[in-house]
């Protein structure tokens, strides 16, 4: 449009565009609800890390990876509902000397078995 006698150039975001590509992408994968061989994350935190491996035989009790949440880490074990499933990807990256670990969110995937 002119604004006195000069061309103006407006961009605004696009809303819809979040909807779709690399924005909807980003963050951590959700859990699907019902979904057995997904375990969601249940408290906040950021991973430290993995106890486990890809391929792994998963055993109740044992420990599966560390969280830290308000400065406390927390270990979590394996939950009976996975109990002898083969660890099939752990989809979050745990904190390195150089790097943070991934920000977790309730419900966020933290395990994916089969």
């Amino acid at each position: 449009f002119l604004h006195e006698g000069q061309a103006v150039t407006i961009a605004m975001p696009d809303p819809e565009a979040a909807k779709g590509g690399a924005a909807a992408a980003s963050g951590p994968r959700k859990a699907e609800p019902g979904n057995s061989n997904h375990l969601p994350t249940v408290v906040p935190g950021e991973l430290l890390s993995y106890a486990v491996a890809v391929g792994d035989k998963l055993k109740v009790g044992a420990p599966l990876c560390v969280l830290e949440s308000m400065k406390m880490e927390m270990k979590i074990s394996v939950p009976e509902s996975l109990d002898g499933k083969e660890v099939l990807t752990l989809p979050c990256k745990g904190r390195t000397k150089e790097t943070q670990g991934d920000i977790l969110a309730p419900g966020d995937l933290l395990i994916e078995v089969k």
